[in-house]
């Protein structure tokens, strides 16, 4: 892992402890101060989406793409616009994360960039022995959809 990752780590790990201590269970229509996903929210695009990802250096980033276009319905799902979630994550209860709650069963983080490092954070937790794209993608198989096999083949479908 490189000095960039562990620092990100480091980081959000400072953060989740206060986090931890302010959370907010988000239920029904009670709300939280999101940062809506917007042009004004550090404009979000598909080319920024992909452009943050690799700026944070986000193993598999044509992937990772794919899934947050898959995830979110292609951007236009009620999950990833109130709680911007790009990847459908849900709040993790053994990892560290950025997520500020939860709403509909999801994760919900304060900006969609918050999304992103919330994914930096699941690959730097679970993926660290994965060498290439076929390993990657029989993991997300395995471990992040219920569909199975079918996963991967729909990720890859996904036209860019």
């Amino acid at each position: 892992m490189n000095i960039r990752k562990v620092l990100i780590i480091l980081f959000f790990l400072l953060i989740s402890q206060k986090v931890k201590s302010q959370e907010v269970e988000q239920k029904g229509k009670d709300s939280i101060q999101l940062d809506p996903v917007s042009p004004s929210n550090q404009k979000f695009s598909k080319a920024n989406l992909l452009a943050y990802i690799k700026e944070i250096r986000i193993q598999y980033p044509f992937i990772v793409l794919r899934q947050g276009i898959h995830e979110s319905g292609h951007f236009k799902s009620r999950i990833f616009k109130e709680n911007n979630n790009v990847f459908g994550m849900r709040k993790p209860v053994k990892r560290t994360s950025t997520a500020i709650g939860t709403n509909r069963g999801y994760a919900v983080y304060k900006t969609w960039k918050d999304s992103v490092i919330d994914y930096l954070l699941f690959q730097n937790r679970f993926i660290y022995k994965i060498d290439n794209e076929n390993e990657y993608l029989h993991y997300l198989n395995k471990n992040y959809s219920a569909v199975g096999k079918l996963y991967s083949k729909r990720l890859l479908a996904i036209p860019l």
